[in-house]
Order: C-alpha cells, then structure tokens, then sequence
C-alpha cells in the first residue's frame, strides 16, 4: 500500500449522543479559563506564603554563608535582626501577588515598593526597589554572596504542593466532563 494514500473514515453517530458529547465540551471549555486562573492564583498565594514562612524560620540560613563580620555588628548596632533576609521588614510586608494577563498570577517583591523611611538602608542615601534588594540578596553581588530564598522556595513548593494542586484541579476538570 502507498505511503501517502488517502484512507476516508465515515462515522455515523446517533445525534443524541453527539449533543452530550458537545455538551460536556463546551461544559470544560467554558470552566478550563476559570479553573487555570484560580489554580495559578492559588499557587502563587500559597508560593508566597512558603516563602514568608522560610523567611520567618531562616529555613535556609544554615546553608548560607554567614553575614560578614563588619554588616552583623552593623546590624546589631542599629537593633536590627541578625537574620538573613530581614532588616526593617520591607521585603516581608511587600511580597505580593498579582494576577498579570488572563489567567496568570505571580508573586515576589512588589516592583512599585520602596524601602522604608525615604532612604536606602545604610541611610546614605535615597530608598531604593524592595525588588533591586531582594535580587541583590537572591542572586549575589560582587560584595556578598548570593542567599536564594525565592529559587529554593519554588524548588520547595514545586517538590510539595505542585503536584497536589495539579491533581486538584484534574479532579475537578473531571467533575465536568459527564
């Protein structure tokens, strides 16, 4: 037989049947929208909850490379936290979710927010993006090492309650399809 023949299938379905089954459909089609945006925004609510949460309990602070000696005393000279991440609390009351697009959400440091006190945090000059600390911190600079709290909060929560969200949502997709 040739490889490019042309083979035509005919179907006969009985029209009640087909009007279930477009019914059902349109049924998942109409709720796919919905369900993508509640699951992404769900996951990128409880994405920044994780990340609050590694940040309160320094879950991540032993791996790091501890704070220099000059920035600790720094630190604890002005009564801040000797903790990673935390200084006056503008990272932690800025995380924010926000939905971007149709269906997708995200979160992470508000890109709008400032640090607190109208300058930056030496108090040596003006207040910069909580976001430009945030990657600061996150990726390194060439004056300290990087401290990742949101990459290896997302390897956290893909590792935990990925799957389940995803399995959550299949179930209810199901749910439609009658």
């Amino acid at each position: 037989m040739p490889t490019n023949s042309l083979v035509v299938v005919k179907a006969y379905v009985n029209s009640k049947d087909y009007n279930r089954w477009m019914s059902a459909a349109l049924r998942l089609e109409n709720e796919m929208e919905g369900t993508a945006s509640e699951y992404n925004r769900i996951n990128a609510v409880k994405y920044r909850n994780l990340v609050l949460m590694n940040i309160t309990t320094q879950k991540y602070g032993p791996s790091f490379k501890p704070l220099s000696p000059v920035y600790r005393e720094w630190k604890r000279a002005n009564g801040f936290p000797l903790s990673f991440w935390i200084l006056k609390g503008d990272l932690m009351k800025n995380i924010i979710v926000q939905k971007v697009g149709r269906v997708d959400w995200e979160s992470g440091p508000d890109p709008t927010a400032y640090d607190s006190g109208g300058k930056n945090w030496s108090q040596t000059g003006p207040s910069k993006p909580i976001a430009k600390y945030a990657q600061w911190v996150e990726e390194g600079t060439s004056k300290m090492p990087g401290r990742p709290i949101f990459g290896a909060s997302a390897y956290e929560y893909h590792l935990k309650f990925w799957n389940y969200e995803a399995n959550r949502v299949l179930a209810k997709m199901k749910g439609k399809w009658r």
